[in-house]
């Protein structure tokens, strides 16, 4: 074969090559002839057009590295919101997009995030596009335009050039396949140089990723109001020892600091609770659960039993991984059952009193009459008198202890009345001024003129009588006792006076029947007062005064419908 046929057949071949390229790059699509003359044009398109692809394969490549590394920092954070708006924002400036819209949902109800090259990304809050015709499956890309021009909505479908469905990876069978939709519009499609529904499926990706996370912050999150919702103490450890999980029931046993006491070891809390973590510890060294075991731990200065129930943790195989513990407060128990006791003694020692007042009274009686017939036989001004004064004193102070003894085994119901306040309070007044002058005490009263009360007149009376009489007593001479009234939704007397005050004891045993510090005294004063006060559904409340003596407060609640009747009574009275 000569040179110049060589020649030839090369330039054929190159020139097959070049209509080879040129039918699969557009670019090349309208290059001459291949000859002479034209192949410096040609190689030189052809170069500059291969650099250029070059370019656009780069950049499509920085664009998809850029954008899952942006998913991945965005899905580190916790808001899913900012995550979105971000990713909207993003998706206008690197591919140069004039508007996206991010719709978040289902067929319904949608959550829209909105951005354009022009302005910032937005939260359009929720919108609704089941009017609206919209993509059901990817193979449908371009949504079709509706009448309108560029100023419509931004979330109405038809703005947009592509309206592509984010629909949940590798899942056809779900109910609700379409996790939402991306739309974009303001592309230069001739210069765009990635795809569409690659960008979907990274974004659907995305939103996946952060409706999963949601599903497991919202599950953890339950699970923690679960456990801190539970009384009982809730403590899981794993095989070493370490704390797993551990409620606030848990971190007020174990005496931690904060609610959160994950990561620490069960030996650090030995100084607190030494008997609980050596009956923990023991079981996971051997390994084996035993049943419930009462345990005492020391709570804010108290020693407190728990019972202490421990469940084995394992895994699939039944291997032992480690224990959950339930602590149960037993103190509410124990209470109780001292209560019971009490009231059992108190129900047993009011049937023996009741008994002995019925049989005391009799006899009583004869003796205060036959005392009385005896007086007759003496003269008045006789020294006798004096002797059968001092024995009929005591026979009514028998006779006041076996009423009491009655009232305490056999509490009559009340007789309910409206009262003026006042006129209750004269009468305390005028019963214990002689005291009080005896005792060289003041005795001042004090409140609205006007109050009044729904209640029974006469076991009020009692009560206060009881009261302001056992402060005169522990008032010393020279001193004050004051009984004052409030008028408020709950009825408030308050008496008040300058002795030594009440000690702890004292309070602690002061509704206590037969309990007194007066050595002349029955000790059921208080008792007998603080029952009168629970029946008419108050509180009788001990305390003391910050510049000494006692202060004893009465409650007494009035309904709505007792304030309105008593100020109807009282605007009458006006």
């Amino acid at each position: 074969m000569s040179t110049a046929e060589a020649r030839s057949d090369e330039w054929e071949s190159v020139q097959s090559e070049v209509e080879a390229l040129s039918s699969v790059v557009p670019e090349l699509a309208d290059l001459p002839l291949l000859t002479h003359e034209s192949a410096p044009e040609v190689l030189s398109r052809v170069v500059e057009t291969a650099e250029q692809l070059r370019r656009r394969v780069l950049r499509d490549r920085i664009v998809r590295a850029s954008l899952h590394e942006l998913m991945g920092a965005l899905l580190r954070g916790r808001d899913s919101d900012t995550t979105l708006l971000m990713l909207a924002d993003y998706l206008c400036g690197v591919l140069s997009v004039g508007e996206v819209l991010i719709v978040r949902g289902g067929k319904s109800a949608h959550q829209a995030y909105y951005a354009s090259e022009n302005g910032r990304a937005e939260n359009l809050g929720r919108i609704d596009w089941s009017g609206h015709q919209v993509p059901e499956d990817a193979g449908e890309l371009e949504a079709r335009r509706g009448p309108g021009d560029s100023g419509a909505a931004s979330t109405h479908p038809s703005r947009y050039r592509w309206v592509l469905p984010l629909e949940h990876a590798g899942v056809s069978d779900r109910r609700n396949p379409l996790l939402g939709y991306l739309c974009m519009s303001g592309i230069d499609e001739e210069d765009a140089d990635w795809s569409p529904q690659e960008i979907a499926r990274r974004v659907a990706d995305m939103i996946e990723t952060l409706s999963h996370r949601e599903e497991m912050d919202r599950a953890a999150h339950f699970r923690r109001q679960l456990l801190e919702a539970m009384q009982d103490g809730v403590l899981a450890l794993d095989a070493t020892g370490n704390v797993l999980e551990a409620n606030a029931g848990a971190v007020r046993v174990l005496g931690g600091r904060t609610a959160d006491l994950r990561g620490t070891s069960i030996a650090a809390y030995q100084d607190h609770a030494s008997p609980l973590v050596e009956h923990l510890s023991g079981i996971l060294d051997r390994q084996q659960v035993p049943g419930p075991k009462e345990i005492s731990v020391s709570i804010e200065d108290r020693r407190v039993p728990f019972n202490v129930a421990v469940s084995m943790l394992g895994d699939e195989d039944a291997q032992f991984r480690g224990i959950v513990v339930n602590l149960t407060d037993l103190s509410p128990i124990r209470e109780m059952e001292e209560e019971i006791d009490r009231l059992d003694r108190l129900a047993a020692l009011g049937r023996f009193a009741a008994g002995i007042a019925h049989e005391i009274r009799n006899p009583l009686a004869g003796i205060g009459a036959g005392v009385e017939y005896l007086a007759k036989a003496f003269e008045p001004a006789a020294p006798e008198q004096r002797d059968i004064r001092y024995v009929l004193g005591e026979v009514q102070r028998l006779n006041s202890i076996v009423a009491d003894l009655l009232d305490y085994t056999q509490p009559r119901p009340l007789d309910r009345s409206p009262l003026l306040v006042t006129d209750l309070v004269e009468k305390v007044r005028t019963g214990l001024l002689p005291l009080a002058r005896e005792q060289e005490v003041r005795l001042s009263v004090g409140g609205p003129n006007r109050a009044q009360i729904w209640g029974d007149g006469g076991r009020i009376e009692q009560v206060l009588l009881n009261l302001v009489r056992n402060a005169i007593e522990a008032c010393p001479s020279g001193g004050e006792v004051s009984l004052v009234w409030e008028e408020t939704p709950v009825f408030r007397f308050i008496v008040e006076d300058e002795g030594p005050g009440l000690s702890e004891e004292q309070m602690r045993r002061a509704f206590e029947p037969f309990f007194t510090t007066k050595g002349n005294g029955t000790g059921l004063g208080l008792y007998l007062s603080h029952s009168i006060v629970e029946q008419h559904g108050g509180r009788l409340i001990l305390g003391n005064k910050s510049q000494g003596g006692a202060r004893i407060a009465v409650e007494i609640p009035q309904t709505e419908e007792e304030r309105t009747h008593e100020n109807a009574l009282v605007h009458l009275d006006r």
